[in-house]
Parts: C-alpha cells; structure tokens; sequence
C-alpha cells in the first residue's frame, strides 16, 4: 500500500465487532485495491483489536480510543487519520459491493470531480427491526430508468435539502436527490476546505450532515445512479433512537443547541439546529446558498408529531411542546401566515393523536416509508447481499 492511497474508507466501531467483521470483509473484497481502512474504535475494553488481527492485513489501520468519544466525534477522528485522495465513511455494520471502488475511480479519473455519491441499498439484517416494522432478511434499493453517471449542481442539493429540513420554501429543482453522507467519495483537497470552514468536518448535533458544507463548497459533483454501497439495518443502529419514546438519547444535546428556536427534544429539532449552523458557516458568502432561509411550519409540526407519537407524555414533554408553540406563536421572526400554518397544523395533530388514543390506536411517528423485499435464497446476510447486488448490475 502506498503512503497515500486512493481511497480511505473509514469505519468508526463500539461494540459490534459481530458486524464489523462482514463490513471488513466486504472492503477487503474490492477488485480495486489502492486502498486504505481506518477503524476507530470506541470502546471501553477492545473487542475490534482481535478481530483485525483475525485479518491481518496491512491496509486496515486499527486505533482505539482510551477515553470515549460521543458517536460524532469519534466520526471525525477516522477522518483526521485518513490519508486517501478520496474518503467514504461507513458504518461498522454496512458493506459495499465488490466493485464499487472500481467503479467510483473510473468517474473520478474521467470527469476530474472532486465529490461522488452513489445510489445505496438497505439490508435488514436476519434479527429484523421490530420497532420499525423490519422483517429480517429483507432489503430495498432504488430504481432507476438509467444507470448513467450525471452531473449534480451542488445550489440544487442545497435547495432540496433545506426544503427537506423545513427551512426553505418548495424549491424549483431538476433533481430531488440528496447525497448520502455514508454513499458520498469526497477528495481530501475538499474536506481539508471544509475544515476550514466549518472547523471540522461533522457539523452539530447531527454530525454527517456536515457533508452539506462540502457540497457548497465542492467544485464538480457526480452522481452514480447505482447502489454501491449497503445501509445495515439492525435492532442495535443509532438511528433507532428517531424511534417514538427512544428519543431521550438526544436529550444530552439539548443544553448546547443555541440556533433552534424550539426546545424540546425530537429529531425535527436536532435537523433543525444542524441546518441553520450550516446556514451560518455560508453567511458570508450567501449566494453558495442562493436562496433564503426561513423557518417553516413543515419542521414545527413535524417537531410536535414526534413529540405526540410518543405512548406516554410526560409533564417535561407537555410543557415543552406548549413553550415551543408559545415561542413560535409570538415569534418575531416568523411571519403571519406562517404561524397561522403552525397553529392550525397543531390544532389538526392534536385532535388527530387524541381521536386515534380514543380508539386505542398508536399514533405512530413513521420512520421508514418504503417497501423491503425478502431476499431470494442465495442472499443470508449482508455480505451476500453485497456479492447479489453486483451480479444484478452487471
């Protein structure tokens, strides 16, 4: 391996060495072989180490944390240790297909990008998800009419995105498509950018979504309308904690969010708080962004659904939820009619939760609105999964 690789694929790691086992083997299966993996590893005691010398193999560069980081931060560590031309971060229970880092070089030398996001696939793993509803075994990947490689304009990223968050009108775009954070090749020349200006690569609260000043900031974008890389979906995932009554995981967050005009603890609230400090790492130079941001009743109802979905409502979450509908009812910074969209909107909720409690029905905050297939019978884990995915693109 040379002392800077092509890639650096980063694998931040606590306590799943059950999966990160697949996720290495999937990286190490790559017909593409210039390549490094950074593993950090995040626990207390040192479950990975063995298993990285199970592999034994000069391209996985192992470092364990001696004092634990938040999820975040030990994200942002893989990236200060990488020293590929491109970087991708992956969960420690994720894989990718066999080509994908062929693939990804053959776009980047042809079209000279300096940012590639890809299609990705999602894998249920064999437990399922029960508190989504997830059967075991199971996967859903986007189609397309085409596999063709395009262009992406970063102002229509941005637009979308901030539409998304709530903190822009419907904007006018070509393209709805967001890169994700864990399917995104983004150069070093570019990350070192936007270090400089974010002063780190994750942003706050919601750390991957910090890849959105890299867009900004990114001179030519692709796009591979292809699932090159797998999302694991299993009962131990982080983003679980979106889940109606799990959300107190983001209650240590709370204390330092200090651009949201909200204060109660939801998702809505921590994408909220996440997409205006990316807004204000873009103030001085506000054509990157090219329209305005305005906060939107979509994110505020969005905030009370999450809030209500809960099964059981305790006197912080009311009280809460009733200084945040004060907070936005007398709200300077919001117009007329957009507080006449919130209230409403919040009156039609409660009323809708109240009706649905009567009649002994959950109110339920949908996390995942798509339709998982079962995986034929030569497909029982993640890793296979991988192996099918590239035979079907072939």
């Amino acid at each position: 391996m040379s002392p800077s690789p092509r890639f650096s694929i980063l694998i931040p790691t606590r306590n799943r060495p059950e999966f990160l086992r697949t996720t290495l083997q999937s990286c190490l299966s790559q017909s593409f072989s210039d390549f490094e993996i950074i593993v950090s590893d995040n626990s207390v005691s040192h479950p990975a180490r063995e298993l990285i010398e199970q592999f034994s193999d000069p391209r996985i560069r192992y470092f364990h944390q001696e004092s634990e980081l938040e999820m975040f931060g030990n994200w942002e560590f893989t990236y200060s240790q990488a020293r590929g031309d491109f970087q991708i971060l992956i969960g420690d229970d994720d894989a990718i297909v066999p080509n994908c880092l062929e693939v990804i070089q053959g776009i980047i030398a042809e079209s000279g990008c300096d940012f590639v996001a890809c299609d990705y696939a999602r894998y249920v793993y064999p437990a399922g998800v029960s508190g989504r509803g997830l059967k075991g075994n199971s996967y859903w990947y986007p189609t397309r009419e085409s596999t063709d490689v395009f262009a992406l304009s970063k102002l229509e990223i941005l637009a979308t995105c901030f539409e998304s968050s709530g903190l822009t009108k419907a904007a006018s775009t070509k393209t709805k498509l967001i890169p994700h954070p864990l399917a995104s090749f983004i150069s070093k020349e570019l990350l070192d950018v936007t270090r400089r200006h974010q002063g780190r690569i994750m942003a706050f609260p919601q750390g991957d979504a910090g890849i959105l000043v890299a867009v900004g900031l990114a001179k030519n974008i692709r796009y591979v309308p292809r699932p090159l890389v797998i999302l694991g979906m299993q009962p131990q995932a982080a983003s679980n904690n979106m889940l109606a009554g799990k959300r107190e995981a983001y209650r240590k967050y709370m204390n330092r969010m200090e651009l949201t005009p909200l204060s109660g603890c939801t998702f809505a609230n921590t994408v909220l708080e996440t997409h205006l400090g990316i807004a204000n790492v873009f103030r001085t130079n506000p054509e990157t962004l090219g329209f305005p941001v305005e906060l939107q009743a979509s994110i505020v109802i969005r905030h009370f659904r999450e809030i209500l979905s809960d099964e059981r409502w305790s006197a912080r979450q009311l009280l809460e939820l009733a200084r945040d509908l004060v907070r936005v009812t007398f709200s300077n910074r919001i117009s007329l009619s957009r507080k006449g969209e919130i209230i409403s909107g919040f009156v039609r909720l409660l009323l809708r939760t109240l009706f649905d409690r009567v009649r002994g029905r959950k109110s339920s905050y949908a996390v995942d609105k798509i339709e998982y297939q079962d995986c034929p019978d030569n497909v029982t884990d993640i890793l296979s999964f991988a192996t099918e995915l590239k035979r079907l693109q072939a």
